[in-house]
């Protein structure tokens, strides 16, 4: 193993990535003039934090393990918290298609939360754990690091209409085992060398403290869904004309939730 990560590139070297974040970011704002302004906020927040994040040459380990986690962790939360694809699905002219690629079944499988979880821990121990930790500055890897961890979140907190919804246990196992395997391999960097320790340390806290507010969204979410059910349970004798129809579409759920 390379005593160091290395120092990324000029700024530029991640430009595809940072203007594919700005361009999703200025269609968001033009989009979200009826939208939740948290949301809107969550959203700017994030597309920032990692357009900063991947300018900003990283000369050590330790530069580098923030890097990784504003944009593999912190910054993809923001975004999937602002709900772009439900926020599209309500403007888009062409939401008949996109409906299309949500229910097709590759979307299905990559966002089945083992699945993005192998992806993204699994993607990580490669990169760490093997020779090509000395590619880790390069800017394909910070693009896989943030798009593994895009998925593996929206995959997590399911906020986004999806062709199947999965239950709080199966998400839940998925965090906490996804949360021990990242622990664990920030361990084996700790135990790599001193070059390595302030990094590691940084990676370990970090990743737990995203875990945390992934716990912390899921649990509300079903906090959410129980109260909504219960209240419906207890308003079983109201009238026919008052009772909301449910949506039998996706696209009618997804204006629904957006609500």
């Amino acid at each position: 193993m390379p005593d160091h990560v290395g120092t990324l590139p000029e700024p530029g070297g991640t430009w595809p990535v940072s203007l594919l974040v700005l361009v999703a970011l200025a269609g968001y704002l033009s989009a979200a003039r009826r939208w939740p302004r948290w949301r809107t906020v969550s959203f700017t927040a994030g597309a920032l934090a990692v357009v900063v994040a991947l300018s900003t040459p990283a000369r050590t380990f330790t530069a580098h393990m923030a890097q990784h986690l504003v944009v593999g962790m912190a910054g993809p939360l923001l975004l999937v918290l602002g709900r772009p694809v439900t926020l599209a699905l309500r403007v888009c002219r062409g939401r008949r298609a996109l409906v299309r690629v949500l229910r097709s079944w590759p979307v299905a499988v990559l966002v089945f939360p083992p699945v993005a979880a192998v992806l993204d821990v699994g993607g990580l121990w490669l990169l760490y754990r093997t020779p090509l930790i000395a590619q880790a500055h390069q800017p394909w890897a910070l693009a896989h690091v943030f798009a593994a961890g895009l998925l593996f979140t929206t995959a997590i907190c399911q906020v986004e209409p999806v062709r199947h919804r999965h239950g709080l246990a199966l998400r839940g196992a998925t965090l906490v085992l996804a949360g021990a395997a990242h622990g664990v391999l920030a361990k084996t960097l700790y135990a790599a060398g001193d070059e390595f320790r302030a990094g590691a340390q940084l990676m370990y806290y970090g990743g737990d403290a995203v875990g945390i507010a992934l716990a912390l969204v899921i649990c509300l979410r079903w906090y959410r869904r129980q109260s909504r059910r219960r209240a419906r349970a207890s308003s079983v004798d109201a009238p026919v004309t008052t009772a909301r129809p449910a949506p039998r579409t996706l696209e009618a759920s997804t204006v629904a939730q957006s609500k």
